[in-house]
Parts: C-alpha cells; structure tokens; sequence
C-alpha cells in the first residue's frame, strides 16, 4: 500500500480504525435496534488525529422510531470516544429517515444541508453500527441516482451533477461562513482546498470507472468503490501514479494534525502562504493523474464542463 511509508496517512488510519472500533464494540453491546450510525468527516475516512472531532447521523427506515433516550445514549457513546465534540452546523448528530435522502433529490425542499448529508454519505461515510441497513440505505440512495434510463457506456450523470453540485456548495459556503458569520478563514480554507478537493476527485473516478457497466453493474461497482475510504479508494486505482498525491496529502495532515499547528495556520501568513501553494501542487497532480488514467476520449473530461 502506498499509504505506508507516508507517516502522518499511517498514524491517522491506525488512530481512526482504533477509536472507531471501540465504538462499534460498545454500540454493538447497547444496541440491537433497526437502523444505523453513520460516521462522517476525518474519522470516517481514516484521516484523524486527536484534535478531530467524530460526525455522525443515525439514519433509519421509513418507519422506525429511535427513542430520545436511546438518541442520547448513542450520542454518550461516541462522544466518550474522543475528545472533541461534534460540529454546531446541524448536519450531523441527528436522526432521520432514509426516504430524507433518497426523495426531493434536486427539488425546492433539497436543502444544501440535505445535499450535504447524502454526497457524504455515499463518498466517505463509514458505517458504526447496523452494517446491512448501512449497506442497504446506501444502495437504495443509488438506484435513485442510477436510473434504469443509464445504459451501458454512459455515465452515471444524475449523480455526478450532483458530486460536483456539493463541492461547488461546500465553496460557496466557506465564503458565506468567512463573510457573514466571521468564522476564521486560513484553516477552513486550506481544509477546502486539500480534503474536501480530495473528496470530490474520489467521486469524479468512481463515475470514470464504471462507465461500461450497465445499470446493475454500475450500481454494484459503485457500491464496492465507495467501500473504500477515499485516499484507498484513489490508491486502489491509480496505483503508483498516486504517489506524489499522497505524499502531498500526507504533508497537509501534518500541518493540521494538532491544535497549535492550525493556529499557525490561521495566524500566521507564511504558514498559510506554504500550504496555499502546496496545494496548487496537489490539484495540478490530481488533474494529471485524471487525464493520465482516463484518456482524451474518456466521457468524464467533457462532462465536467459541460
């Protein structure tokens, strides 16, 4: 594996497999319930660290019910299981129904909340609990975005419109964070431009690969791609043509791996001047990498401008 050898990508997914399986043991104990807990962000895709926080919804069928009690009892739980507490945005740490994400997709009640929640869901969420309903809700979201209408040799483009509709809202976003809510600005804009980056790219290649799939096939693939966290996910197809992007990726989870190196970052310019053009370096060996792999003639290129 590539990940070896690139220290801070080793340490963090040692660190992120073993809090996340404390948890599960511990939820498998208390519960024996008809739903799952989904886990999103840095744990999720094995990139954290002890100043990371644990995100994550529960998410249900249409008619279950979890309890209040045992809501807070899941949420003791996992928040007992690392140190910092979830984010204050409303995303995650609730309860819902599948039929919130696999319904209204694109229409006047598609919050970018809900939005939010399902491309996460699908690109890096992580199952702590209730692995065949995960598997199963995950599944029922892409029969929804993979209709019966996507033929053999097209692309899955109701869901790639949507994957590249959530990285542009997740940048519209940090600009409405910076400018009407005064949050800090350097580290949330050097986490857009590195994680979130690396996220999206890891939906556009699985969309790439499973193109000469018919419907099934392309559902199948898709569900055994997003299996695998993100930075596996990228180094599981491009093999040694990762390299560079992981050890790039590698450098920018060092930088932010504790709570002073982000106050570097956010106040001090030439930190966040070094990372800046770090970063121009990791999106020129994504886009070279995607070119690379994927030939002129590949439909995905065109599809992301037109």
């Amino acid at each position: 594996m590539l990940i070896v050898g690139n220290k801070t990508l080793e340490v963090a997914k040692d660190f992120s497999e073993e809090i996340l399986n404390n948890i599960r043991k511990s939820l498998e104990e208390d519960f024996k319930e008809d739903f799952c807990i989904v886990s999103v962000g840095s744990f999720a895709r094995k990139e954290a660290s002890e100043s990371s926080d644990l995100d994550y919804f529960i998410l249900t069928e249409d008619g279950a019910f979890v309890s209040i009690e045992e809501c807070q009892k899941i949420n003791e739980i996992i928040q007992g299981g690392v140190e910092k507490s979830c984010g204050d945005t409303g995303t995650f740490e609730q309860c819902i129904k599948i039929n919130e994400l696999t319904t209204n997709l694109g229409g006047v009640k598609d919050t970018n909340q809900k939005l939010i929640r399902r491309i996460l869901f699908l690109l890096e969420g992580c199952c702590l609990y209730g692995k065949d309903n995960f598997t199963n809700f995950r599944k029922q979201l892409l029969k929804e975005y993979i209709k019966e209408t996507v033929s053999k040799h097209k692309l899955s483009q109701f869901l790639l419109n949507d994957i590249i509709r959530f990285y542009r809202t997740m940048a519209t976003d940090f600009e409405y964070k910076i400018s009407e809510e005064g949050k800090e600005a350097n580290i949330r804009n050097i986490k857009l431009i590195f994680s979130r980056k690396l996220l999206y790219f890891s939906g556009l290649i699985v969309i790439a690969e499973t193109i000469q799939e018919n419907r099934a096939g392309k559902i199948t693939r898709t569900l055994a791609l997003l299996e695998k966290p993100p930075l596996e996910r990228i180094e599981y197809i491009f093999g040694d043509k990762a390299v560079e992007v992981l050890a790039l990726y590698d450098y920018f989870l060092e930088e932010i791996s504790t709570a002073d190196k982000r106050k570097d970052i956010e106040l001090k310019d030439d930190k966040f001047r070094e990372l800046k053009d770090k970063s121009q370096e990791f999106s020129k060996e994504l886009l070279s990498m995607l070119k690379e792999h994927y030939g002129d003639d590949h439909p995905i290129h065109c599809a992301l401008i037109f």
